[in-house]
């Protein structure tokens, strides 16, 4: 199910009567960047200063967030779409983000000191007075199990489908390690499995070895000869 607004297959006179198309239209602060997303929208997208075009395909990678420019001095931004045939945008096709947010944002999102990782596990060594919670890319799936500073090891939570793991204030080193669910449960029943077949196999292998008894014989007689 499609959500968002149905763009109308004639554009109206009063919005845009030279060029066509659906104008909307947002009050930002000014110096920003004007933003757009609308993955399954076909036809061309005007900003304040930017004219791209939009594939229209279901596959959302065709059709990534793109900048339209940077808001003008009245904080006023215009957007126009211009497609053909009925078309559906989301609810939130257009934003704004301000000036040096997202660089700010970057800077806060320091990383450990050091970070080692093997085949099943991890470990990160923190900066000093790191709190909050560490954000792993890595798929928040079940068989992780995650320790700071030599704590039992617990389940993490989920950020945006990565791993999280609440630090608590003045974290230094955080480890990691998976397992596959049901591994230990299945290492116990194979180990009980193979003991059965080494029991049984060691039992055959006695059978094998103890001596047959030998069959009773006659005592041998001797007949005296006539003299």
């Amino acid at each position: 199910m499609l959500l968002g607004p149905r763009l109308p297959t004639a554009p109206p006179g009063a919005v845009a009567p030279r060029v066509g198309g659906t104008v909307f239209t947002a009050r930002c602060a000014p110096g920003g960047a004007v933003l757009w997303y609308a993955p399954w929208f076909a036809g061309e997208v005007t900003g304040p200063g930017v004219v791209t075009r939009s594939v229209g395909r279901w596959d959302v990678t065709a059709a990534p967030l793109r900048p339209l420019g940077t808001v003008p001095a009245d904080g006023v931004v215009r957007v126009r779409l211009a497609g053909e045939g009925h078309q559906y945008v989301p609810e939130r096709a257009v934003g704004c983000l301000p000036a040096g947010r997202l660089d700010a944002a970057v800077r806060a999102l320091e990383g450990p000191v050091r970070l080692t990782a093997g085949g099943h596990d991890l470990t990160a060594r923190l900066r000093p007075g790191r709190a909050g919670s560490a954000v792993l890319a890595l798929p928040a799936v079940s068989g992780w199990g995650c320790s700071v500073d030599g704590g039992p090891p617990r389940a993490p939570g989920a950020f945006g489908g990565l791993l999280a793991v609440p630090l608590g204030p003045g974290a230094t080193r955080l480890h990691c390690a998976y397992a596959p669910p049901g591994l230990a449960a299945g290492l116990v029943a194979s180990g009980a499995g193979a003991g059965a077949v080494g029991a049984v196999a060691g039992a055959a292998a006695v059978r094998r070895r103890r001596p047959r008894t030998a069959p009773p014989t006659c005592p041998a007689h001797s007949t005296p000869l006539p003299k």
